[in-house]
């Protein structure tokens, strides 16, 4: 994606042996799950978050069209 901000991946040690990635544009949070060893799941999960992170970058579109510079 052609983004002004930097979109990270992260992948984090959560309870047990379990991981839990973080998606976040800037330092904003969009998307976050626990990772389960099934292809489905993890299909699901990257359409899900590619439509947050589409509907957070046309909102902050929308926002900064709003605002007036001077």
């Amino acid at each position: 994606l052609n983004t002004e901000e930097i979109i990270s991946v992260r992948e984090l040690l959560a309870l047990g042996r379990n991981t839990k990635i973080e998606v976040k544009i800037g330092s904003t949070l969009v998307n976050q799950f626990f990772v389960q060893p099934n292809e489905e799941f993890l299909k699901s999960m990257v359409k899900t978050t590619m439509a947050n992170i589409y509907r957070y970058l046309q909102n902050k579109k929308n926002i900064d069209l709003l605002i007036e510079r001077y």
